[in-house]
Parts: structure tokens; sequence; C-alpha cells
């Protein structure tokens, strides 16, 4: 028997339609990117911040300046996010806006802030370097391009100045010599005319100060250079080791010589007093101002030990404080001429460590004057007069306070009146009474002697 044919299954049905997914935003913004980097208008609002990069040059197609529409290019400088708000800070190149074509005309270089505009922008913020952007486009650097580089200007001279400013860094580095600015035509003679003219010319467009203390105090490296005093202290060192060497030759000489001469015990003490002496002679002579600069030193450590601050010490400077050190440890110990003498001396030296020379020149001057009055017969306080020293004696007062005060007082004395003259009526009204007195009682015995008679 023939099997009967199998049922036939049950029909096929279609396949569900697949559902709709959502747009990917990701690939969307991909895709904005590629056409603003193809040169095509894209809006501000759906271009991502990434694809706009400090470079490029675009061109705005659809912007505000004080709400009126306008047409501008120019180079992104940098992109600035804040608040969820994007601005791209722009040197602009071209404009067609006469707003914009002003402010740019005046800064140099043109920078403008280009606010990319959202949905809901309604572009009423408004200043003078602000524009609202809303659409643009990417500017190829080979495109052809019109009003957009209307604000670029062709520096003719950047060339020549390239050649300066390297010629300038080669100056400061020591790799050049100046040129002599002179043709070879011209004669010595020439030259020297021509220098000598500019010179002149220097010298009276320059102002000349005369007199006051910016002018007599002169630095310290032109007076003090190469000496003991010299204000760089390896300088100073180098001269304290020349010294030492020098002496150091002569005592090996001296040394050598006195073994071949024979002497007493007490010319080797003369021996040794004259030789302190002249090394000292000899310090002064080989390295001028090393004396100075050791005393200052010594100086220096008493006076930071008596105001108790050891420890802030600079072994390098050399600071005038003679005065001070003088008016700290010396004068409790003098008085009178001697002292006046240590006030003198100590201020000379403060004036000449400060490169105020003519200042201390005037003070030997006014010392000299004040002496030559006293052997004159004058007396020491009027001598002392015409001396610039400063006093020893501190006073808060001024000198003019002090004479106002006096002058009042006096004033006061004479409204207020003297009481001495009553004081002497008093006392001769008293001896007239008793001249009155006795009068009276001679008299009465002259009348009773006239009545016994009688």
């Amino acid at each position: 028997m023939r099997r009967r044919p199998a049922a036939a299954g049950p029909p096929r049905r279609r396949p569900a339609t697949a559902v709709e997914r959502a747009p990917d935003r990701g690939s969307e913004r991909e895709d904005i990117g590629v056409v603003y980097n193809r040169g095509d208008v894209v809006s501000a609002q759906q271009l991502p911040l990434t694809a706009l990069c400090r470079g490029h040059w675009i061109a705005s197609e659809e912007s505000t300046c004080f709400e009126e529409t306008c047409k501008w290019a120019g180079k992104v400088q940098r992109v600035v996010l804040e608040d969820g708000e994007a601005e791209a800070q722009v040197e602009v190149t071209g404009t067609q806006s006469e707003a914009l074509l002003k402010h740019a005309s005046a800064q140099s270089p043109a920078i403008i802030r280009a606010h990319l505009c959202k949905g809901d922008c309604d572009g009423k913020r408004v200043k003078a370097d602000l524009v609202h952007l809303r659409s643009l486009r990417k500017l190829g650097e080979e495109a052809a391009k019109t009003w957009e580089v209307n604000l670029v200007t062709a520096d003719e001279n950047a060339p020549l100045r390239r050649v300066q400013e390297e010629w300038a860094n080669r100056r400061r580095g020591g790799e050049e010599k100046v040129p002599s600015a002179s043709s070879p035509s011209q004669t010595p003679k020439k030259k020297k005319k021509k220098k000598k003219e500019k010179k002149e010319e220097g010298e009276k467009r320059a102002p000349v100060k005369y007199g006051g203390k910016s002018v007599a105090k002169k630095p310290l490296k032109d007076l003090f250079k190469g000496t003991g005093l010299d204000p760089d202290p390896r300088t100073r060192k180098k001269v304290v080791r020349k010294v030492k060497k020098r002496l150091r030759k002569t005592k090996d000489s001296s040394s050598t010589s006195s073994k071949t001469s024979t002497s007493s015990s007490t010319d080797e003490e003369v021996e040794g007093i004259m030789e302190d002496r002249s090394k000292i002679q000899k310090i002064s002579t080989l390295g001028p101002g090393v004396l100075a600069s050791s005393a200052i030193q010594s100086m220096k450590q008493y006076v930071l030990q008596e105001g108790g601050s050891t420890w802030s010490m600079d072994e390098t400077s050399l600071p005038p404080l003679m005065s001070q050190y003088a008016r700290m440890h010396l004068a409790p110990k003098g008085s009178g001429g001697i002292l006046r003498e240590i006030v003198t001396l100590s201020h000379i030296g403060d004036l000449l460590l400060q490169g105020r020379v003519a200042e201390g020149v005037d003070c030997v001057a006014q010392r000299l004057k004040s002496l030559e009055l006293v052997l004159g017969g004058q007396a020491w306080g009027m001598a002392q007069k015409v001396e610039i020293t400063p006093t020893l004696d501190a006073t808060i007062s001024t000198r003019a306070e002090v004479q106002v005060a006096v002058k009042e007082s006096k004033l006061d004395a004479q409204a207020r009146g003297s009481a001495s003259p009553w004081d002497k009526g008093r006392g001769k009204g008293k001896t007239k009474d008793k001249d009155k007195g006795k009068g009276e009682k001679g008299k009465g015995k002259a009348k009773e002697e006239v009545r016994k008679s009688s």
C-alpha cells in the first residue's frame, strides 16, 4: 500500500519587522566634523568643540554684532567653555562690518570673542569685541580670498627686522663686534670730526646735574675698585692673598739675613717692635684698604653683639658703622676734646664708606676751622658751631622747637610782670617808717626836757 502524504505543517509567517533604532549622536557629530573639515557651512550649535582647533581659519556665514548682521573671517586662537557657554577667541583677518572694522583697526593683534550660540541665544549681549556666531565654514589656506584678508597688511620690512633681531642676539652674546658705519671713502680726519660732532651733540642733549647729595655720592666700585675696600668680596680676598704673599717673601728674606749677623737680645726686641710697625706700613702700601676692611669686620661683630642680632651677620658686606661703634663702645670711655675727635673721625669714615667723598672732605675742613678758632681764644662751644659732625647728645626736640619755647617763655614773663619792684618798694617804706618813728620819739623827748626846765 502506498503511504499517504504527510499532512502539511502550519503555514510559516513572515518575521516581525525590526524596531527602528534611535540615531547615534556620536556618528552624527562625526558627520558634522567631516562636513566642517570639508569646508561646508555648519551650525555653531551642532559643531563639536573638539573639531574647532587652534589655527583653523574660519569664516562666519551667519553672525551678529550689536544686533546687526555681519560677516567676518579669522584664525582661531583658543576655545573657552564656561558655565555651559562656549566662546572662541579669534584673530580677525577680514570683515565687512563697519563696527568690527573700527574695533579691529585700533587693536594689534585684532582679537574678538565669537560666542557659539545655541538655539535659545537672543544675541542681546553686546560688546565691542563680541560677536554672536550661528553658522560658519572652514577656509582653506590655498582657497581664493577677497574680503576675508582685507585686514592683513603685508609687512615689507619683515626680512630686515628678522636680520636686525639676529644681529642683536649675536651682539648680546658677544659673537659679533659693532660694525663701523662710516664708508671707506672717508678719511680719518673726517671720521674724527664726525665723532667729535656727535659727542658734542650728545653732551648738549644730556642735562648736567650740579650739587646735591645724589651727585656727590659716587659708586663704590669706582672709588674702591681693586683695593681692600672693593664691594666685591672676591676682589678683597685676592688683595689679602697678595699682601700675605708679599709679607711672607719679606719675612723669609729677613730671616736669612738675620742668620748671617749676630745681635744682642735688646737689639732683637727693638727689631721686633720696628718690624711690627713696618709691617703695618707695608700692609697699607701693598693693599690699601685692607686695614680698614679688617677694622670694619671687627666693629661689625661687636656692634651686632651689642644689638643682639648676631645670627643675621653678613660677613661679606662693609657697612658704615664706625659712628655706631664709637657711640656704643668708645663714647662711655672718653670726654671733652678726645670724644669730639672720635665722633668726627668715625663720621668721616662712614661718609667715605658710603661713597660720599666730598662730604667727608667738608667734615675735615670744618673740623680744622673749629680747632683754629679754639687756638685763637674762642670758646669751645662757639667753635663747634662751624662743624658739620652730628652731635653726640640725642634730643627729640628740634632746634626750632626749642627756640620757639624760649621765645614764648620770655613773652609770658613780660606779660605777668616782675615781683622785684614791689619788694624794693616795701623795703623803702619800712625804712621810712622806722626813721619817722625815730623822729617822733626825738621830738617827744625834746618837749619833755623843755617842760622840766620850765
